[in-house]
């Protein structure tokens, strides 16, 4: 159990920590926050993204109400390919990498890069890792058929403003973390 969590005067309890650390679904968390803390839908999202962020040292790429964690290379955000997977329901990360490899040709290195990270179980040895921008993300999610993958393609759909220039809102949702 994790210790009680005190962020701008609102006190989470360690159980409900290790909920919100455990789930992978924003919408149960959002849930938690707005009934047991009586916390309204706008502050209760940022308070869970603060939670996440800060507690968990992660940082977060946001589609609608999906979170999905990122790392920062060279100054831009990208999430790894197993972390994809699964936000969108693979058992493991070769289902995007398969998707990938069939529609490489559409991506740029804008979309997707391969970069070394620290091996899980050996800091010192390096692996090489796809990882991919919001862009990649998006196209991805579109791509798919994973079982979740309905529901991130029209969480993609709810964020973009119906108005907007769709090159305008991808460079817009880049410069928000």
């Amino acid at each position: 159990m994790s210790q009680d969590f005190e962020f701008e005067g609102v006190v989470i309890s360690g159980d409900d920590l290790d909920v919100i650390q455990k789930s992978d679904g924003f919408p149960a968390c959002m849930n938690l926050l707005t009934t047991k803390y009586q916390l309204d839908n706008d502050y209760a999202e940022y308070f869970y993204i603060s939670i996440k962020e800060f507690m968990f040292s992660q940082k977060y790429i946001k589609i609608d109400f999906w979170l999905l964690p990122c790392l920062v290379h060279e100054d831009e955000d990208w999430v790894t390919s197993s972390d994809l997977a699964k936000e969108l329901g693979y058992s493991d990360s070769k289902g995007v990498t398969r998707l990938y490899s069939r529609y490489k040709d559409e991506f740029t290195d804008d979309m997707s890069i391969v970069i070394e990270l620290p091996s899980d179980k050996n800091n010192n040895l390096k692996v090489k890792t796809r990882v991919f921008s919001f862009e990649g993300c998006c196209f991805i999610g579109g791509v798919s058929r994973a079982n979740k993958a309905p529901l991130f393609r029209k969480a993609i759909l709810n964020c973009m403003p119906k108005d907007a220039n769709f090159m305008a809102f991808l460079a817009k949702q880049k410069t928000l973390n």
